[in-house]
């Protein structure tokens, strides 16, 4: 069904271009300082942000060209905390378990583009930089305890994760006006990535450091964007 409903947008899409083709250039609103707020056509045409999660934006300083700049936020907040009894024969043996997660990242593109003109359809290529940082911090506290003892035996593990991502984009499309200050437009890109990840170990045992590992990780990706489907609200 997704598959039909693609299809469908790509040949309305086709469609209305080779109409703008034949068709006198109408009003629209790509002019010096004209904004844009975009958003993804995704399968059964929900509406999600085309470039970042949080906003997508774009700005003309001419007819001509434009930039564009998307941005990513997210984060999540967990906690979690267990008891359970370990012995059948008497309720005072417990083990207590607090889980503490925490991740956060950001990203953030920027592109230039180009465009050029035909009836209501623009033509656009453009290249930006990219980059993105992200960390996940997770602490797992485990304490082992007899109700009727004094003692508490504990055990704690740590483990950070650092990412930082910086690359480039090259991408290439078409945008259609329906009206003045409504577009639908679709676009292809391809990428290339370094990401460099430092990623910290530490676990403890009644407060003895028994582990302490630090690893670091490098890596650089080729990505092929694909082709995504979108509309633009000009104000």
């Amino acid at each position: 069904m997704k598959k039909l409903i693609m299809i469908a947008t790509m040949l309305l899409f086709s469609s209305a271009m080779l109409f703008a083709g034949g068709t006198d250039s109408t009003k629209t609103a790509i002019a010096k300082d004209a904004k844009c707020l975009q958003f993804r056509i995704g399968s059964n045409f929900s509406l999600s942000s085309f470039q970042g999660s949080t906003i997508s934006y774009k700005k003309h300083t001419s007819e001509n060209r434009a930039y564009r700049v998307g941005i990513t936020v997210s984060g999540e907040m967990l906690k979690d905390s267990r008891t359970y009894v370990l012995s059948n024969d008497t309720d005072s043996l417990h083990r207590d378990y607090n889980i503490n997660n925490n991740d956060f990242s950001i990203a953030v593109n920027w592109q230039r583009l180009k465009y050029s003109r035909s009836g209501n359809t623009y033509f656009y290529y453009g290249y930006g930089p990219n980059i993105s940082y992200g960390l996940d911090y997770q602490n797992v506290l485990q304490e082992e305890f007899d109700t009727t003892e004094p003692e508490i035996i504990e055990d704690q593990d740590k483990r950070i994760l650092h990412g930082i991502s910086v690359g480039a984009t090259l991408l290439a499309g078409v945008e259609y006006f329906i009206t003045a200050s409504v577009s639908i437009h679709a676009e292809y890109s391809q990428g290339i990535k370094y990401t460099y990840q430092w990623y910290k170990i530490l676990s403890n045992y009644n407060e003895d450091l028994i582990r302490n590992d630090i690893r670091r990780t490098n890596a650089v990706s080729l990505n092929a964007g694909g082709a995504r489907f979108g509309c633009s609200f000009y104000f």
